[in-house]
């Protein structure tokens, strides 16, 4: 037993490349390192890591590694240009 606080859960949004939102619930560890508290400025910008399985002009799939959405899903299709470089 702890008396630390323990964190919230939080709603993270992915936009998808067919104009849709994934939604994604859990605790924030699972998204970012940074604190997250109830009385923050929300939204924030994070970086999901995933891996990508094929890049098709101007949409990539991509599964993500630590976080599946409301469905159970990893693998969305996105939009390129918001699919960042390793490192």
């Amino acid at each position: 037993m702890s008396d630390d606080p323990q964190p919230g859960w939080v709603e993270v949004h992915l936009d998808l490349a067919d104009g849709t939102i994934a939604k994604f619930f859990d605790k924030p560890p699972i998204f970012t390192d940074l604190l997250l508290l109830p009385d923050g400025v929300y939204p924030v910008a994070l970086t999901l890591t995933c891996t990508v399985a094929e890049v098709a002009g101007s949409s990539t799939v991509v599964t993500l590694v630590h976080a599946e959405d409301e469905q159970g899903r990893m693998t969305f299709r996105v939009r390129s240009q918001d699919v960042l470089p390793d490192g």
